[in-house]
């Protein structure tokens, strides 16, 4: 899908003050984060836990946490 000369991508997310420009464009918006291709969207700052996940997986990549070290008192 490419709306009105836009990006091929048949879903995303957006800030929620403009979903209706969204749509008004042709484009399908999804409450939540979205995955489409190769583009992840998210709506706000509580979403980046999820918006990064998603991004990560896109790259192929793996992130894990060791044990945690406490910082010098040097």
């Amino acid at each position: 899908m490419r709306p009105r000369g836009g990006w091929l991508i048949a879903a995303f997310t957006s800030y929620p003050a403009v979903r209706a420009e969204c749509e008004a464009a042709g484009y399908s918006w999804v409450d939540g984060v979205v995955t489409d291709r190769n583009l992840v969207t998210g709506q706000a700052w509580p979403d980046h836990p999820e918006w990064l996940a998603g991004f990560i997986e896109l790259l192929g990549d793996e992130v894990t946490h060791g044990e945690a070290v406490a910082a010098a008192d040097d």
